[in-house]
């Protein structure tokens, strides 16, 4: 819940941390499971024989009829809208703490709808409870998303409460899933039914979700335009929302494929006969053969990413390369469907597209690229650049409202920065904790990959102030100074250069880097018998620190350039 992941902590774990408590809590469970868990042996049956009986499972009409329902209502039921995780974030404000503690009381509802079915369901008509539970839930949501959506409530309590009834469907369907499963099975084939209804349902899910972004991809729903809030964000949250839970609402067509109750599933079982065919259909869900085409193998992540000679480039590699946006974000566009080549919309996986082709991006991609902001700060000491380490503070703590220096932000992002986008800057060029001075924070890909690119010769501009009277400048002091610019090598054979270093005065050096590894300054001058007292860098390109106090920050202005 720390402010790096939308929280309101003012501390916070790193993901190792996090890991590792996560693995001492399960850490019991192995020993527990070998001491607590006691099975009678059973003899095992030939594989031949396994294989066979299965066999006979797959071809009957009551199995191939219940993974047909559990696929087919799975990929409507599956299907959301992509604007649900930025509405909580940018709308609601809802932290990952809360969301949680809704998460365990949806657990105890899940729990809860659980124990009154098996006490008091088990002679429920399932297709009434399942469509019951699906139609007020959908209605109960779908009430609330309107009114988050159109900002007549936008509590974080509101958003992450009434969804909790979604739980009840769910728990219904698992459970009638399992009496299903229960009324189906054979004996020695219990583990492999369950697993292949199981199976089915996960595989419907991925196209419930893609069919889902498909068709989000033609609306106003995504990050930039939930953070302008304009009416036509309202009106396209509300369409996809809309569209969503009708989708829900159809999966309840497939019930007939269901079994009304156990009396019914067995008498599906008893008369339902065997079929060839719908076993081998059977089979292919299961296998999932890979897609071993001409063109599958065209786009497939292991071909290059070049030009091979047939003239043809990954999309993504050729955006960034012309500096419309950085890889990865070229990448969530072309998915987006925001994407032109030659004047035709694209989308998919690892395209590739003629070398000298038109490429440009979209309204909505280029509205987006528009409102991407970088930040400048002055970091003072005792602040790292990045995660929490050692019990000290990111850097990206100060960027509050309350530290922006307004006096040098004349001219203000193109949108209004909300906390959280403030938090989820990425850093561009790292400082120590020992370290102060010009640091930059950025959403924009061009220019984190203009910075961190080690082949792109952005100068770095510090001030060094050593532990050595350099003034007069001496033969030893000169020696230092030389060996400073010649660059020196440590005895690991790591190599450091600097592309100019000057004295300023009795005990402080300017240098300018064009590379940056790590400690760079540092261990050059502890080669040579320098000791660095402190270090501040002051430039960044054409990125100047100025006289921006310590600990503030201000907005990135048209006459910076990198």
């Amino acid at each position: 819940n720390g402010v790096e992941y939308g929280g309101s902590f003012d501390f916070s774990l790193t993901f190792p941390q996090m890991m590792f408590i996560l693995g001492c809590v399960s850490l019991p469970l192995g020993p527990a499971a070998w001491l607590l868990v006691h099975e009678d042996e059973i003899l095992s049956p030939k594989f031949t024989t396994y294989i066979s009986r299965f066999w006979r499972v797959l071809q009957q009409r009551a199995v191939c009829q219940i993974a047909a329902y559990k696929f087919f209502s799975g990929v409507f039921d599956n299907f959301n809208t992509v604007a649900s995780s930025n509405i909580k974030l940018y709308w609601v404000h809802a932290t990952p703490f809360n969301a949680s503690i809704m998460a365990i009381v949806g657990t105890f509802v899940y729990a809860g709808t659980l124990a009154v079915m098996a006490q008091r369901g088990l002679h429920w008509n399932w297709h009434a409870a399942i469509a019951v539970t699906v139609v007020s839930g959908v209605a109960i949501d779908g009430f609330m998303t309107m009114l988050v959506t159109w900002d007549v409530v936008r509590s974080q309590w509101f958003w992450l409460g009434v969804p909790v009834v979604g739980y009840v469907p769910h728990a219904v369907r698992f459970l009638v899933d399992n009496y299903v499963v229960v009324e189906l099975i054979e004996l020695g084939s219990e583990g492999a039914l369950y697993g292949l209804i199981t199976t089915t349902a996960h595989v419907a899910a991925p196209f419930g979700r893609t069919a889902a972004k498909v068709i989000n991809a033609r609306f106003h729903v995504w990050k930039a335009d939930i953070q302008a809030d304009t009416f036509v964000t309202r009106r396209d949250v509300t369409i996809t929302i809309c569209i969503c839970y009708g989708m829900k609402l159809v999966s309840l067509v497939f019930l007939p494929l269901l079994p009304s109750q156990k009396a019914a599933t067995q008498e599906l079982r008893r008369l339902g006969g065997v079929s060839r065919r719908m076993g081998l259909c059977m089979v292919g869900i299961l296998l999932h053969p890979k897609d071993t085409s001409d063109e599958a193998r065209a786009v497939s992540p292991s071909s290059s990413t070049s030009s091979n000679g047939d003239g043809l480039v990954r999309l993504a590699k050729l955006m960034a390369q012309r500096g419309l946006c950085s890889r990865r974000e070229a990448e969530a566009y072309i998915q987006a469907g925001e994407v032109l080549v030659d004047g035709e919309t694209v989308q998919g996986d690892w395209l590739k597209v003629p070398v000298d082709c038109d490429v440009r991006l979209d309204f909505r991609a280029q509205r987006h690229q528009q409102k991407k902001v970088t930040l400048v700060l002055n970091k003072p000491l005792g602040y790292v650049s990045s995660q929490p380490e050692d019990n000290h503070t990111p850097a990206v703590r100060l960027l509050t409202f309350e530290n922006e220096c307004r006096e040098l932000s004349r001219v203000r992002g193109r949108q209004q920065m909300e906390p959280v986008d403030l938090w989820k800057m990425a850093v561009c060029g790292r400082l120590d904790v020992n370290s102060t001075g010009l640091l930059l924070f950025t959403q924009d890909g061009k220019v984190a990959k203009k910075l961190l690119d080690p082949k792109g010769g952005i100068e770095k501009e510090y001030l060094v102030r050593v532990n050595l009277d350099l003034e007069p400048l001496t033969e030893d002091v000169q020696a230092k100074v030389e060996a400073l610019r010649a660059g020196v090598t440590t005895d690991e054979g790591i190599t450091y250069r600097a592309k100019s270093v000057e004295v300023l005065n009795a005990n402080q050096l300017r240098v300018v880097l064009t590379e940056g590894k790590n400690r760079h300054i540092r261990r050059m001058c502890e080669h040579v018998g320098l000791r660095v007292m402190a270090l501040k860098r002051v430039r960044i390109g054409n990125i100047k620190l100025g006289s921006m106090p310590v600990g503030q920050w201000r907005y990135l202005q048209p006459t910076d350039r990198l």
